[in-house]
């Protein structure tokens, strides 16, 4: 009896691994929106008359992995014959402006793709990057990471829709709030401070044009001009 239910046992699995039934006919892409079609579509073909249950979902998650844009993939079977991607797409915090080129770059600072010129939606981050940007890697550079805390900082405070922060060459930092208002920051000590005390200044004083906070004891600062006089 042993004996034969393991015959029956086999002879349903090899009906079941032979079975056109059960050949992947499908695979469904779910979430691409900026990963190219092409792309997908390459690294999802697979062989002919593949079996669902031996087929290693795995390597179809690894083909995509690479792709810079993809932050995670996952692959599951749906029964009785097809596979279903899962693509998760890296969105843009912030644009990285460096050497003349442009590149989206996500809440964990990892750049994930160029683009022609920065989203007037996102704000710009604009600084050196000494070493080569590798898409999909995170950025090392010590500017990039001192822009980065001070979007951050500056996005808990409703005052600053940061338009664009720029650090220097001697780590100076100044951030552009969209409206046209300029904020000196100074070296990136004290940012909390410095923050806080623009967000002030704003309160008391509206209509400014420009705001210098590098020592945040004594803030300067500068009315917009009205008919061409100072206000």
């Amino acid at each position: 009896m042993s004996l034969l239910l393991i015959l029956l046992v086999g002879e349903g699995t090899f009906a079941v691994l032979k079975s056109p039934w059960f050949e992947i006919k499908n695979v469904i892409v779910q979430g691409r929106k900026l990963v190219a079609q092409e792309f997908v579509a390459k690294s999802t073909r697979i062989p002919e008359k593949s079996n669902i249950f031996t087929f290693p979902t795995r390597s179809l998650a690894d083909r995509l992995r690479p792709n810079p844009i993809i932050e995670k993939v996952t692959v599951s079977r749906r029964f009785p014959d097809a596979l279903v991607v899962r693509i998760t797409e890296r969105r843009a915090y912030s644009v990285l402006s460096t050497q003349g080129e442009f590149y989206e770059v996500d809440a964990a600072g990892i750049p994930f793709r160029t683009v022609a010129s920065s989203d007037p939606k996102l704000p710009v981050l604009s600084c050196e990057v000494p070493q080569a940007i590798v898409l999909g890697k995170p950025i090392g550079a010590a500017a990039f990471h001192t822009a980065t805390h001070c979007l951050r900082l500056a996005r808990q405070l409703k005052e600053f829709p940061v338009g664009k922060i720029t650090v220097d060459r001697n780590n100076d930092l100044c951030l552009n709030v969209q409206g046209g208002l300029l904020i000196r920051l100074g070296q990136p000590q004290q940012l909390q401070d410095k923050l806080n005390k623009a967000q002030r200044t704003i309160q008391l004083v509206p209509d400014l044009e420009y705001i210098d906070v590098t020592c945040p004891g004594a803030p300067a600062l500068k009315p917009k001009q009205t008919d061409g006089n100072p206000s």
